[in-house]
């Protein structure tokens, strides 16, 4: 299996409504907005940047049910494609662990 792994805190920038799927499964989108200061060929640099955020299934909806803007969160899962239909370099980070901390 080919290895695909982010983790990434930030703060929440928006939270869209929760939708279900036509099985019935809960799906909750969240932006999530990281800044940090990295090193890249021993020079600092900033890194920002904004990812969609996709919680699917009932066991992580307790996670985001009351998710607010500007809380602080580090999201662990995978990346694929916003959708089928947007173009293939937009990705959404579908949400496996989901840790709520204090900033």
């Amino acid at each position: 299996m080919e290895k695909n792994c982010l983790a990434l805190s930030g703060r929440v920038l928006k939270v869209d409504a929760l939708r279900h799927s036509p099985a019935g499964i809960p799906h909750q989108r969240f932006v999530l907005e990281h800044r940090s200061k990295q090193l890249e060929a021993d020079l600092a640099c900033e890194a920002r940047c904004q990812v969609m955020v996709q919680v699917s299934g009932d066991a992580l909806q307790k996670n985001v049910r009351d998710l607010k803007e500007g809380e602080y969160l580090v999201v662990t899962g995978f990346i694929g494609r916003i959708s089928y239909q947007a173009e293939p370099y937009r990705v959404l980070l579908h949400a496996q662990k989901i840790e709520r901390r204090a900033f």
